[in-house]
């Protein structure tokens, strides 16, 4: 069973608003789910959402950019795989 958070499904919608939220309520941009081991960032790059990345990476430190899913994926890595070219260039 795969345990997203409800910041995984604001970034996923592309919901920066909620992101926002979420993270004033102490909602963790780095919390991986338990299928993938992918972040919220991860899920705002595989699914293109700029916004939302913006808003997590602010809450987050610039190194966790490069946080590593359980296959070893980065945001990066899924933006691209993905075809995300705004993330990918962000």
């Amino acid at each position: 069973m795969e345990t997203e958070t409800a910041l995984h499904l604001a970034a996923v919608q592309g919901s920066a608003d909620i992101s926002y939220a979420l993270l004033n309520a102490g909602a963790d941009p780095l919390c991986p789910d338990h299928k993938g081991g992918w972040t919220p960032i991860h899920a705002a790059a595989r699914a293109d959402m700029t916004t939302v990345l913006d808003v997590l990476l602010e809450a987050a430190e610039p190194c966790y950019i490069d946080v590593r899913s359980h296959s070893g994926d980065t945001a990066l890595h899924r933006a691209s795989f993905w075809g995300c070219h705004n993330a990918v260039e962000m």
